[in-house]
């Protein structure tokens, strides 16, 4: 069956078998640790780089193309969590094409 059962949620499971990511799941929680520390630096050191003309050299360059993909991570990894529906129960929605719609009407 293409269906498996994530606490209490019936999900569309994909080829990776660990996607869609449950809103609540451990690895949600730990991405978006990440994303609120990239953000943290991102926010300081773009400023930065652009008032001093900072070059991108060594480590600047090493962290910005690090910060680069975690970005194009985070905006795939958009449309493989599940999100919990407003004005429903509290079951999260895990549906592929759900996720895709919702992500593209509220983040994206």
């Amino acid at each position: 069956s293409p269906f498996r059962s994530v606490i209490g949620v019936r999900a569309q499971q994909c080829c990776c078998g660990w996607l869609p990511l449950h809103p609540n799941s451990h690895a949600r929680t730990v991405l978006d640790f990440a994303f609120l520390v990239v953000m943290t630096y991102d926010s300081v050191m773009i400023p930065y780089a652009i008032a001093w003309e900072v070059r991108l050299q060594g480590w600047v360059a090493a962290a910005a193309w690090l910060t680069t993909g975690f970005w194009t991570l985070d905006l795939s990894l958009g449309f493989a969590s599940g999100f919990f529906a407003v004005g429903e129960d509290s079951d999260a929605v895990m549906d592929f094409v759900s996720i895709g719609k919702h992500y593209l009407r509220s983040w994206f």
